[in-house]
């Protein structure tokens, strides 16, 4: 199950996966139903890669769901125009005429 984590420019993650988020995800793609707190995770996920996520089942049954989590680092914007001798381009103002 692959999760899409936002992060910067550096590589820092904005937002994590949460033991809700994967309850959702399994609900909506595989129409799973588990509850949130048999997903065991210690703490909100917020590091790329692959890992093995432990899902009480029931009782003393187990089961392990793989998840990739993948970084998606938003494309820089676009800088302002620039004049010839490298200083940013001005925009003239246009004032309102009333009648």
């Amino acid at each position: 199950m692959d999760f899409i984590l936002e992060t910067g420019e550096t590589g820092k993650a904005f937002g994590s996966v949460t033991a809700k988020d994967i309850e959702d995800k399994l609900k909506a793609e595989a129409d799973i139903t588990i509850d949130r707190h048999r997903i065991r995770i210690e703490r909100p996920i917020k590091e790329t890669g692959e890992m093995e996520v432990p899902i009480q089942v029931h009782g003393d049954v187990i089961a392990t769901l793989k998840l990739e989590i993948k970084a998606h680092t938003p494309a820089p914007k676009e800088s302002e125009p620039e004049t010839k001798d490298g200083r940013p381009k001005t925009r003239k103002r246009t004032t309102k005429t009333g009648s």
